[in-house]
């Protein structure tokens, strides 16, 4: 359920801007963090990551133009790293803040439900979200040391196989 909501919000991002987009539809970013922006805040980054394009504008640049092992760590960490810089860049202003502070209300109150259970779904999904970021943004954005879009490393074999499993 949340990887198909999270690419219907990807590309409601390119046609739509907040006032457009239905609650339902900006609540799935919702447990991705206690530290998470709202749609407003993600649609602008992700519309300047189309206009930078692995340039230095780019906010998804650390991403991909960096070492593989900090391009993942940077992945994982992606609801948190949007926050601060979004906050250091652009301050908190009081429709950020309050919708910050509902969105971490939200945030615990499930994780208050069960939190053996949410912490087990919280780390598969986050963990999911950030392997899948590192494979889009760095695997198939950058190669020696270039930007660019490049096919996935491990030729026929591996595409056969990707086939074979997934149809």
């Amino acid at each position: 359920l949340y990887a198909r909501l999270a690419l219907a919000l990807h590309e409601t991002m390119h046609r739509h801007p907040s006032p457009e987009v239905g609650l339902w539809l900006r609540l799935c970013i919702l447990l991705e963090s206690p530290l998470v922006l709202g749609y407003r805040e993600h649609r602008a980054l992700h519309l300047r990551h189309h206009r930078f394009n692995g340039g230095p504008g780019d906010p998804d640049r650390p991403l991909i133009a960096t070492a593989p092992p900090r391009a993942l760590l940077c992945a994982l960490l992606v609801p948190e790293r949007a926050f601060f810089e979004w906050v250091r860049d652009r301050g908190l202003d009081a429709r950020l803040a309050l919708g910050c502070a509902v969105r971490a209300v939200l945030f615990l109150a499930v994780v208050a439900i069960d939190p053996a259970v949410f912490l087990a779904y919280w780390l598969s999904l986050r963990l999911s979200i950030g392997l899948s970021g590192f494979v889009f943004h760095h695997v198939l954005h950058a190669r020696e040391g270039r930007v660019g879009s490049f096919a996935l490393p491990g030729g026929p074999r591996v595409l056969r196989l990707g086939r074979w499993l997934f149809g």
